[in-house]
């Protein structure tokens, strides 16, 4: 019998640098077939220099070598390729073992992984927070769903320079924008190539179908990951059993991309044709830049027409903070219908997961479509402690009681302290203050500092769509936020 081995000595390039994209998610294959990996070996333990190395005869695989290798022996599957730097020692020594290497046989075991398998991908995503996924491999982004965290057909694919490894289950067919493989950008010519090679056979067994696109997500609004969708959502999902048991909460929230209930938050928004998506996010960045959220995992994404979803979660075991930061986003959103309108959404509701094993939550209902009682009762809360603020500073002005002061509002200091549920104080610089009135305005009533009269935000598009009204007011924290973006 002819034993095939193929050596193949390469100059292999540097790491990749990632960088964002504002409308394509970039996925990065995580799994290796490096010798030096000590998953790919029996027992988890890499050779020393006295072990014989054993490649299986039915391993046909393509391994990426160190910089120096010292081993006993090595034994060679029938089929198969070594990659090594261009400044690389292999020493076979042939020595028995003494000392702390005593000479062992060291099984080479790679696993062959399959492309669906979420376990399998990191990305870096400008719709995730904290958007430095790659690098924190200790802390994955728990927010994102289940088919998103493997390629859809927008996403820039890589697999790492200075790396071998094997991908199996292509099965449906893999559609993506770009693919690039050990720094090298492959067109579709340039693939089908790779893949009717002997290399390419190691590296993509079973003859699997990738199409490249070269067509990233150009739609301002967003795109739809399409995996979500049969047959795909189905080979994702077999890797994610049910989880036994109640898990964190008694009562999880549906989410689109999922393959099984959440114990999480939900804003979901109904959009118009006016919506841009880096807008929506902007406001989730600068809210996110505070740090008590820093805690709390964030994803955003379009999950059909007219439908946008974001989902949150903390590391807390009520999922506190991020449903505190979830109904501050929902209530600056909500603040008017113009504000709503500015944003291109036509509606948007809150959805908690409830009765958590580490102590209870309620689900609550917010729309500008529609109300549960929940937000109804909130709402005229609200409208209550708006009414007693406005009484108070009624009296505060009338009568100038010396050490008179709001706990959130101090008239007579240069600034403004604003505190927004459980926000920390920020020190906000007030705009120009109005000018002395030698009479007062009897039809007027008062002047809330709370609120502004201009009804469109900053820089927005739509400012021609929206004149302005006199007896109108807009939540302040929306024009903060837009002022601090700009900044």
């Amino acid at each position: 019998m002819l034993v095939k081995w193929f050596f193949a000595f390469t100059l292999v390039g540097v790491y990749y640098t990632v960088k964002k994209s504002r409308a394509e998610d970039i996925k990065i294959w995580d799994t290796n077939m490096n010798f030096d990996n000590p998953h790919n070996w029996k027992d988890g333990r890499l050779p020393c220099e006295n072990d014989r190395v054993i490649f299986p005869a039915s391993s046909s695989v393509v391994v990426f070598m160190p910089e120096s290798v010292a081993v006993s022996d090595m034994i060679l599957p029938l089929n198969g390729e070594l990659i090594f730097p261009s400044s690389a020692t292999l020493n076979i020594t042939g020595r028995t073992g003494t000392g702390t290497c005593v000479g062992q046989d060291a099984l080479f075991q790679p696993s062959v992984e399959s492309w669906y398998n979420p376990t399998n991908w990191n990305f870096t995503s400008d719709r995730l927070f904290p958007p430095t996924f790659p690098d924190r491999q200790s802390r994955r982004n728990r927010a994102v769903p289940h088919v998103y965290r493997v390629p859809c057909r927008w996403d820039r694919v890589q697999f790492p320079s200075r790396a071998s490894f094997s991908v199996q289950g292509i099965s449906p067919d893999a559609i993506v924008a770009s693919l690039k493989i050990n720094g090298r950008n492959y067109n579709q010519d340039d693939l089908s190539n790779l893949l009717s090679s002997s290399t390419g056979k190691l590296l993509f067994p079973g003859n699997p179908s990738i199409e490249i696109t070269n067509s990233p997500c150009t739609d301002p609004k967003g795109c739809i990951c399409g995996n979500e969708k049969e047959p795909i959502f189905s080979a994702i999902c077999k890797f994610e059993p049910p989880t036994p048991g109640p898990g964190l909460c008694l009562e999880p929230i549906r989410v689109i991309g999922h393959c099984d209930p959440m114990c999480a938050t939900k804003l979901e928004a109904t959009i118009n044709p006016q919506f841009r998506m880096e807008r929506y996010l902007e406001l989730h960045r600068n809210l996110y830049s505070h740090s008590m959220y820093k805690e709390v995992d964030i994803f955003t994404s379009r999950i059909s027409e007219n439908k946008i979803q974001t989902i949150f979660v903390d590391t807390t075991t009520t999922n506190e903070v991020a449903n505190k930061l979830a109904q501050l986003m929902l209530s600056i959103y909500l603040a008017d219908i113009k504000s709503v309108q500015s944003y291109g959404l036509r509606s948007i509701e809150i959805s908690m997961a409830s009765k958590f094993t580490g102590g209870p939550t309620s689900d609550q209902q917010f729309s500008t479509s529609g109300m549960s009682s929940g937000g109804i009762v909130g709402l005229v809360f609200a409208i209550l402690i708006l009414a007693v603020l406005g009484a108070a500073l009624y009296i505060y002005r009338r009568r100038q009681i010396e050490g008179f002061s709001f706990a959130r509002f101090d008239l007579r200091s240069d600034k403004i302290e604003l505190e927004l549920g459980t926000t920390p104080h920020d020190e906000l610089e007030p705009e120009e203050a109005p000018p002395a009135k030698s009479k007062k305005d009897e039809s007027k009533g008062f002047d809330n500092p709370v609120f502004g009269k201009k009804l469109t935000p900053k820089g927005s598009s739509d400012a021609e769509d929206y004149p302005e009204v006199r007896d109108f007011v807009e939540n302040p924290m929306f024009q903060l936020l837009e002022d601090s973006s700009e900044s």
